[in-house]
């Protein structure tokens, strides 16, 4: 059954009983639980306006443990705090140390685990000075009204708990002001100074084992803060006597070419009279009005709909256009504006970007579909991690989402890890589809130990989260559960929190296999054989929606490497195959070493006798994995899949596992064997059958293709040549065109060898797809599979790749124009464009090139290659591009080539 479209009380609890979200639903005989009223100071309203002004720079930061001085004393204006450390917020404790050079390369070999914890048992004060800033009169550009009657100060995050005072007053108490995600909005009428210096002082408390906020579980050493401090942004907010809650939209989209749009704003009358107020909302050029008579201290909420407001039914076709995911169209957005005038002026306002769309999901033999606008999608994802210390940094996030994009990824899934507004809009503009969720593990999921306060916390974190991301077109659904669906109870809360923000989209109870949430969480996180995916029925295999998995070790190339381990480590890495590796899994869990994926490298490719050959092996190794993967996924496209998440996109610090690219964001081969398996139209090898498949991931048909499938031996000669034909393959679907003859056929075929696919359009390359294989297979024990991985009783021997002959390649590079900057990339760049050509008899394989801009100098990054490392058969020739950021648009840069048998040269434009 499909998620209702509107949300209600009664339609809450339907919504979790469509999703088979049966423990959100009170049991006979347990009491239930009453509903809180938000904590003071907890904002109803979701979007930050970004015409607020934000309170960043000219913070001071220090320990309690130094300052004896009571919070009246320290918020107050003349303050000596010179020899406080010099901040900008938002910033973490531990962030601001790191800033200020206290704490130098906490991410190099094991320095973080070198900072002592008991340096952040004390509170900490976070002190600024601002002098209110002056309104224009008309409520436009600084969010101030021209009456000003009504000052606030927001808050976006503070962990964990705070004490906040101004001017000598203290505003808000550390029982009020208490949990990771939830946001505030103080009003600081009676405080503030209009006129002349203003003091604010927060002090900060860590989080302790038992609250409600962010941890790292297995991804990454903890850092030793705990991520304490103000976080996010905080901001000032004027208006007059009446106050403007964010409009929030919710759209039906019958059909592709209309959407009927609801829009509801919720004002206060903030003042002691009774007024009279105007209130208007603009969705692009379309706009309505209600006249509203508020008593003193009075709220409504005010609506506007299609039925009253035909402005609101809205013909695509009439220039509005929907809101599509990456693929599946184009990623429209319009601005929602809000505004209410009470006699004649400007009291309050808003603005935000909003896309059109209707997201609904249904479960049907255990496997949940997303539909976008009534258009089945096939999410393919990667779990989002924030950086270790919380530093926000748009033009990386935006560098990293369009990462994603470029990988051919259409979906995100950020568990616990829930951003600042940017990452949002950034993932509005390019169409990613966010499933954003509470974390796993530790107090979350152990609800024995939740008291009457944990309770409220998670309430108002879920109304606080719920009403910031509601209106992003790009936020498709909430898991209120991750390994376990929280109980009745507190699922119940979770949806009454949704209720009060009028939630639109569905609601998830777990990522787990539970509670009929259409989700799967079997693993594999470790090593497993590339032919696993299409083997396995019972587990990890692609079938289902499988919320996290990936096959675990993701080594970055050998300049990273270098940048965040010490000498120690990295001999360790490739001479001690058992050893623990502190850039793996958090110590002590089941992912501190890499034993299953050394295992199998030095059994499937060869000890490795140096750490060069260790890291060269494991690119091969990574790229087949990361490759077969979403390709099986690819293969089982709505026929048994609907979903995968690879575990993780990217990680909160280098690291040795779980990532599509490193930390430094220079892709390494796991990258482009993802982003090959993802491409628009693509040619599949099917390992346990030798099944050959064409998958279209585009929303048109095609047809008149054909797929080329040769068999190549080790030493570049040709077993075999088939033509296999395409007779059409329809719109964001899969078909099989034939398989690939056994080596049983070919005496003289024995070890590695090669399948090479290449489809074509008529004479047109549209796609090519290298494979090395063994006359030896891979063999899985799918009955002894765990939760981690499934092991694999006989290893792949393709140690011939490592003794292939020599190969000669010829590489061109030609320099293109400059590309402006723009959604899909952080900042300017230049493009090449660069041809390799295999003028031997031998296969090229496993080629790398490296955009560097001197000889000999590190990669340059973030970097946008549309293939890389590539294997050429005898007499192939391709062409591929590249862009990146340049000191200047003819800045200097060299292409540097190096593969398994192609000795390393270096190209100049």
């Amino acid at each position: 059954m499909a998620h209702v479209r509107r949300f209600s009380i009664a339609g809450a609890l339907a919504l979790g009983l469509s999703a088979g979200c049966v423990q959100s639903v009170p049991k006979a005989g347990e009491p239930a639980e009453p509903v809180a009223l938000p904590w003071p100071g907890d904002v109803l309203a979701g979007h930050t306006d970004v015409t607020w002004p934000r309170l960043r720079e000219g913070w001071r930061l220090a320990s309690s443990a130094k300052v004896t001085a009571p919070g009246a004393a320290i918020a107050t204006a003349g303050f000596a705090d010179d020899a406080w450390y010099p901040i900008r917020v938002p910033t973490t404790v531990l962030a601001a140390l790191v800033a200020a050079g206290v704490y130098k390369d906490p991410y190099k070999g094991d320095n973080l685990r070198r900072i002592p914890a008991e340096f952040f048992a004390a509170s900490w004060w976070y002190r600024h000075e601002f002098e209110l800033p002056k309104g224009n009169g008309n409520g436009k550009g600084n969010g101030m009204s021209s009456a000003a009657e009504r000052v606030f100060i927001g808050f976006d995050g503070i962990n964990y708990r705070a004490n906040i005072w101004l001017n000598g007053q203290k505003i808000a108490d550390e029982k009020d002001v208490r949990g990771t995600y939830r946001r505030y909005r103080l009003d600081v009428t009676a405080a503030i100074a209009r006129a002349g210096k203003n003091a604010l002082a927060v002090e900060v408390f860590r989080p302790g084992p038992d609250d409600l906020a962010n941890n790292w579980w297995d991804w990454a050493f903890s850092p030793p803060d705990l991520n304490m401090g103000v976080f996010q942004d905080v901001y000032v907010r004027q208006t007059g006597p009446v106050v403007l809650e964010d409009a929030r939209l919710t759209t039906r989209v019958p059909s592709p070419t209309h959407a009927d749009v609801t829009i509801s704003a919720v004002v206060t009358n903030a003042s002691s009279a009774a007024r009279q107020a105007t209130v208007t909302v603009t969705l692009g050029d379309r706009s309505a009005r209600r006249e509203v008579a508020l008593g003193p201290g009075e709220t409504k909420t005010v609506l506007f709909d299609p039925t009253q407001d035909k402005t609101l039914a809205i013909d695509v076709d009439a220039g509005h256009g929907l809101w599509w995911p990456i693929g599946m169209g184009r990623p429209d957005l319009h601005t929602l504006a809000a505004t209410v005038v009470v006699d004649g002026a400007v009291s309050d306002h808003s603005s935000q970007r909003v896309g059109l769309r209707e997201i609904t999901s249904e479960v049907t033999d255990d496997r949940r579909l997303f539909r976008v606008n009534g258009q089945k999608i096939f999410l393919r994802g990667g779990g989002w991690s924030s950086d270790l210390l919380f530093r926000w940094d748009a033009e990386r996030t935006a560098t990293e989402l369009g990462y994603a994009a470029h990988l051919g990824l259409n979906m995100l899934r950020p568990e616990g890890k829930l951003e600042s507004d940017f990452f949002y809009d950034r993932a509005d503009e390019l169409g990613i589809v966010l499933l954003p969720g509470w974390m796993c593990c530790d107090i979350w999921e152990k609800p024995d130990r939740w008291t009457p306060v944990h309770r409220r916390v998670a309430r108002a974190s879920m109304q606080s989260q719920a009403a910031r991301m509601r209106n992003h077109p790009s936020v498709a659904a909430f898991l209120i559960g991750s390994d376990k669906a929280p109980p009745a109870s507190i699922a119940a809360g979770y949806l009454e929190a949704m209720r009060k923000v009028d939630w639109p989209n569905p609601v998830i109870p777990a990522a787990q296999a539970i509670a009929g949430s259409g989700l799967k969480m079997t693993g594999p996180y470790d090593w497993v054989a590339p032919g696993y995916w299409l083997e396995d029925t019972r587990n990890g295999g692609a079938f289902g929606f499988n919320s996290e998995t990936s096959p675990g070790a993701a080594i970055p190339e050998l300049e990273t490497l270098a940048g965040f381990m010490s000498p120690s480590e990295l001999n360790d890495l490739w001479a001690k195959p058992d050893a623990p590796q502190f850039h793996a899994g958090t110590p002590g869990t089941t992912f501190e070493t890499l034993t299953n994926f050394n295992k199998a490298l030095a059994q499937r490719l060869g000890a490795p006798v140096s750490l060069e050959d260790y890291v060269k092996k494991a690119q091969v190794m990574n790229y087949e994995a990361e490759r077969a993967q979403f390709e099986a996924y690819g293969v089982r496209k709505y026929s048994q899949a609907t979903g995968v998440v690879h575990w993780l996109l990217n990680n909160p610090w280098p690291s040795l596992i779980w990532h599509l690219y490193d930390y430094g964001l220079v892709p390494a081969a796991g990258f482009y064997g993802a982003k090959r398996a993802n491409e628009p139209l693509h040619a599949v090898y099917s390992y346990p059958d030798r099944g050959v498949f064409v998958v279209n991931n585009q929303m048109k048909p095609e047809g008149g293709l054909t797929v080329v499938a040769r068999v190549i031996d080790r030493d570049g000669s040709e077993r075999s040549v088939q033509t296999l034909t395409v007779d059409g393959v329809a719109a964001d679907d899969v078909v099989r065109v034939g398989a690939i003859p056994g080596s049983g056929r070919r005496s003289s075929l024995s070890g590695a060898y090669f399948v090479d696919l290449e489809l074509r359009r008529g004479a047109d390359v549209v796609s090519t797809n290298s494979y090395w294989l063994s006359t030896r297979s891979d063999i899985s024990d799918h009955d002894a599979a765990t939760w981690q991985h499934t092991p694999t009783t006989q290893m792949a021997d393709l140690k011939d790749l490592t003794r292939l002959p020599a190969a000669a390649v010829k590489i061109t590079v030609k320099r293109g124009a400059p590309i402006a900057a723009s959604t899909g990339t952080a900042s300017a760049s230049t493009r090449f464009s660069v041809t390799l050509e295999n003028r031997g008899t031998t296969v090229a394989f496993f080629m790398r090139m490296t955009l560097r801009q001197t000889e000999g100098g590190p990669p340059l990054a973030p970097v946008f290659w549309d293939d890389n490392y590539l294997t050429l058969r005898p007499g192939a020739r391709r062409t591929v591009t590249v862009s990146a950021a340049l000191p200047s648009a003819r800045g200097a840069a060299v292409v540097e080539l190096e593969g398994v048998n192609v000795a390393r040269v270096t190209a100049r434009p």
